[in-house]
């Protein structure tokens, strides 16, 4: 189901749709008809996320990343490094404690003003992306990787989340030009291999 609440667009100071509502069920056809400069496509565009709404909201399945939990296997202390997106980099002296208890993490569109937030080596090999009311959603399973990352556009202007386990990280500010320095690095001797698992599954 789609639902438009509210929803106005702007391009400066022209205002192009004003405080549109509308639901959508599966299987409906929709036709929209207006004249040349109506707002046609901007509203499709703006029910694609390929431009933002200034206002009001736009849902499937009425869910946005606020209805929405991450729930860990363990219990996690939730002390993220705050990435720096002007510079494009962690700093260890930038820490955020984010506000959650045990094992489970609201999740809040601010959470992702700064792009980013990153988890180092996390208790849990297994996190839940979950709809807070329904408990459905999918579960990934890490068993062979250190950290996790989260991260969705700022502002909330995508309908997706993404949970990217990893070994290392991204680039902190208190790392040098040596490679082999740079932070959480794995380093294998010449001939040998390693493997890493990730399984990913649905919640339903």
């Amino acid at each position: 189901m789609l639902e438009i609440k509210n929803m106005s667009k702007s391009y400066g100071d022209q205002l192009v749709l004003k405080n549109i509502n509308a639901t959508v069920e599966k299987g409906d056809v929709i036709a929209i008809i207006g004249g040349s400069g109506s707002g046609k496509s901007t509203l499709l565009r703006c029910i694609d996320r390929l431009c933002d709404v200034s206002s009001g909201e736009i849902l499937f399945n009425g869910e946005n990343i606020e209805n929405c939990i991450l729930r860990f296997e363990k219990e996690e202390n939730f002390i993220s490094y705050e990435y720096d997106i002007k510079n494009l980099e962690f700093n260890f002296e930038h820490k955020v404690q984010q506000k959650a208890e045990g094992n489970t993490l609201p999740l809040t569109i601010p959470m992702f003003d700064q792009d980013a937030v990153f988890f180092e080596k996390t208790n849990s090999h297994r996190v839940s992306f979950l709809n807070a009311v329904t408990e459905k959603g999918v579960s990934v399973y890490y068993p062979d990787f250190e950290s996790l990352a989260i991260w969705t556009p700022a502002g909330g202007k995508a309908p997706f989340l993404c949970l990217e386990p990893w070994n290392g990280s991204a680039i902190f500010h208190q790392d040098d030009d040596v490679f082999a320095h740079k932070h959480g690095i794995i380093a294998l001797e010449a001939g040998k291999e390693a493997t890493y698992h990730l399984e990913i599954s649905l919640i339903e």
